[in-house]
Parts: structure tokens; sequence; C-alpha cells
């Protein structure tokens, strides 16, 4: 179990920037615009969670995992959950992107 009572597999910070590095996974940040703008991971992909269901075949195409990350997790969940009912290999990144910073990971603005 995952945050949130989430049953979606959750890696931690390090290892969604190792593998997004590594093009094994899409990262995927489900914050809104102006929390886009203020800081973000810089191999990410922004699709708020508003606009996630008309994004899902684009995410579909890419055939890997989707790991999906917002401020602490929460919203994350919500992404994983509709995806997966698409069909698509999801993950969540755990503690989001305030873990993401805390880490000393890169940041995009």
């Amino acid at each position: 179990m995952g945050l949130f009572g989430s049953s979606h597999p959750s890696i931690d910070v390090n290892e969604a920037n190792r593998r997004a590095l590594a093009g094994e996974v899409v990262l995927v940040d489900v914050r809104e615009k102006n929390e886009w703008q203020g800081g973000h991971a810089p191999m990410a992909k922004h699709v708020p969670l508003g606009s996630l269901s008309s994004k899902l075949p684009e995410l579909a195409k890419s055939g890997k995992p989707v790991a999906f990350i917002c401020l602490s997790g929460g919203r994350s969940g919500k992404a994983c959950g509709t995806a997966s009912k698409a069909g698509i290999s999801v993950i969540n990144v755990k503690g989001g992107m305030g873990a993401w910073t805390s880490a000393g990971l890169p940041v995009a603005r």
C-alpha cells in the first residue's frame, strides 16, 4: 500500500529521477500550471490532473510505465487510479516535488 491507501506501486524521488533519465518511465507532473511554473523535474511532462483523462491515449502510446508526481503524493495517487483504469502501467512518486527538492534533485523553472 502506498500513500493515501493507494494500492499502486510507488518509488522514491531518487528512483524516479534515475528511471526517468534512463528512459524507463515517463514522468508526469499532475500539478496545476502555477505550481509547475514554480519548479518541476526537468524531464517531466506537464499534464494537470483535471486534463489527465484527455491525455491518456497520448501517454499510453509510449508503452512505458508512467510515474506520476505532484506536490506530496495525493494527486499523483488519484492520477495512478485514473490511468491504471485505462490500462496504463502506473507508479506513484512518493513525497512528490517536496521530497524531490529536499533530495537536491534538479528543478527546472
